[in-house]
């Protein structure tokens, strides 16, 4: 598996593993390098318990951690039924896929707890798994009938998500109305 180091200063995202924030990323900022997969990271939205005025600062696990990734515009078409995605809820991005929309707002139904929430296109990105060092599309390795670590780059994704726009032109009525 190839790893990335990171250095003083980059932008991160951490990925939780504590219960009740599986499916999660945090965005932070490396402040040190504690070895060679050792990083303390101060993140962006989480407060110490102490002082909530006072941004925590954790050592983590170079396991856990991702650049953040880059944006990629999904057009006029918005997101169609089972895309991947990223929601902004709770000072983290949270892994799901939408299951419908309705007016202004996209369901999106979370594997990992259960629930469906509605949320406006602003609160929500393309998800994009970190695998081997490269940006891949969790949607396109399905297709392929491929697992993820054999899945294509970034530029390869914004590819995919053209194709997705003109597809969700031709069948808007399929994704614009919410069973």
């Amino acid at each position: 598996m190839k790893t990335v180091a990171f250095g003083r200063g980059d932008r991160v995202e951490v990925a939780s593993e504590e219960e009740g924030f599986h499916g999660s990323y945090f965005e932070g900022t490396v402040v040190e390098v504690l070895g060679s997969s050792q990083y303390k990271v101060e993140y962006v939205n989480l407060t110490t318990e102490e002082d909530e005025s006072e941004l925590l600062i954790e050592t983590v696990s170079g396991e856990f951690i991702r650049p953040v990734p880059p944006r990629i515009r999904f057009g006029s078409g918005g997101f169609g039924v089972m895309d991947a995605v990223d929601a902004w809820d709770n000072d983290a991005w949270w892994v799901g896929r939408v299951t419908g929309k309705k007016g202004p707002m996209y369901y999106v139904y979370f594997d990992y707890t259960g629930d469906e929430i509605a949320y406006p296109v602003s609160m929500l990105r393309v998800h994009l798994d970190w695998v081997n060092g490269q940006w891949v599309s969790p949607d396109k390795s399905k297709k392929r009938g491929r697992d993820s670590t054999q899945s294509e780059p970034a530029k390869s994704v914004e590819k995919e998500e053209k194709k997705k726009q003109k597809m969700r032109r031709i069948s808007d009525m399929v994704y614009a109305i919410r069973v």
